[in-house]
């Protein structure tokens, strides 16, 4: 048997092996619907208990079934994935790439789902609260506004909005990780030294436009990011310390 006749049926298993994996998650996810319905809309139903959601099409319903197994399911066979990848290059690799490779990987996916429950649990019902406040649903008032939310609207911006701030959160870690593994403490703290401010600046640039324009929420943000900043510039300054290293 050729070497590369080994590689192929080794793709073609772990393809069945992972088609077969992603169909049951899948299955799973579906037959349990209901439970990821009541996951999303948890935020919505502690803040407006008398708010309902609206479904405009006929197929609403089908597409945001859809839309969560496969996310979730997704969500759910990434790590075993991530274990193929690197079981199919480390032949190739040496031993700094494996070990960073694993820190990386295992680094990005926990800070991902660590930033997607938080912001779900704790920012998300400030964000809905501050799209929502501007409802006239006093009696008194001759003019009364009251808005009813679609329910595939509302899954899928959700969605997006909590993958994007993960995603962007597990970004920066991942990067700050693979700078302090790759480069010298003091190239990393000549690099601070000159870029920080500006690493701020687009930092808080970024972030809002992906919140909404509450001044209460972007002041505590642009204090939360130059805490962080300022946090991680000490770190660096204390490792060097810590290394006697002088600086010109």
């Amino acid at each position: 048997m050729k070497f590369y006749n080994l590689y192929f049926n080794d793709l073609f298993f772990k393809l069945i092996y992972f088609i077969t994996s992603f169909s049951l998650l899948f299955f799973i996810v579906f037959n349990n619907i209901n439970d990821f319905f009541l996951f999303e809309v948890l935020p919505f139903v502690k803040l407006f208990h008398y708010k309902r959601f609206i479904v405009t099409h006929i197929t609403d319903l089908f597409n945001v079934v859809w839309v969560l197994s496969f996310f979730y399911s997704f969500l759910f066979i990434f790590p075993l994935l991530s274990h193929w990848f690197f079981l199919f290059f480390k032949s190739g690799w040496y031993c700094y790439q494996r070990l960073l490779y694993k820190i990386l990987t295992s680094c990005f996916f926990f800070h991902f789902l660590t930033g997607f429950f938080f912001f779900h649990l704790s920012v998300f019902p400030i964000v809905l609260n501050f799209f929502l406040h501007w409802e006239l649903i006093n009696p008194y008032y001759l003019l009364r506004v009251e808005s009813e939310i679609s329910f595939s609207y509302y899954v899928f911006w959700t969605l997006t909005f909590k993958s994007n701030f993960s995603f962007l959160l597990s970004y920066l870690i991942v990067s700050i990780t693979t700078v302090f593994f790759f480069k010298e403490t003091s190239w990393v703290y000549s690099y601070l030294k000159k870029y920080i401010k500006l690493l701020g600046f687009i930092i808080i640039g970024f972030l809002y436009l992906l919140i909404p324009p509450d001044f209460m929420v972007q002041i505590f943000l642009a204090l939360l990011v130059y805490c962080f900043v300022e946090l991680f510039y000490y770190v660096v300054c204390s490792l060097l310390y810590k290394k006697k290293i002088e600086f010109r």
